[in-house]
């Protein structure tokens, strides 16, 4: 796969800051076994959140994404909070499925071609 986004290690280390980010909302939850979960759920879907960030540019929407639930949990504004983290996590979701599905037809094309 060509990279359109950022490179491998900067991907991993972003990965990295995006899991601080999220544990750390969720932690003042008090849900240990909740948390238990989420992490799983975190490990078993970096790889692909690896991929999005290495063929696209989703960093920027992400930032801006992070920044905007910062806010509303500083203005203690749960609802507001949670529809951003829902909406964050599904265009994520919905960005890497274009993208994989993208690099689908291009690799459909090279084979027909050759």
């Amino acid at each position: 796969m060509r990279s359109r986004g950022v490179n491998c290690s900067r991907a991993l280390l972003i990965c990295e800051l995006n899991w601080r980010f999220h544990s750390t909302l969720y932690a003042p939850a008090g849900r240990p076994r909740s948390m238990a979960v989420i992490e799983k759920l975190n490990i078993n879907i970096d790889r692909y959140l690896r991929i999005q960030l290495l063929l696209t540019n989703g960093t920027g929407r992400a930032y801006n994404d992070h920044r905007a639930m910062l806010a509303a949990c500083r203005e203690r504004d749960v609802v507001g909070a949670t529809r951003m983290l829902k909406r964050h996590i599904l265009e994520a979701g919905r960005s890497l499925v274009e993208c994989l599905q993208h690099e689908r037809a291009i690799a459909a094309a090279r084979k027909q071609s050759s």
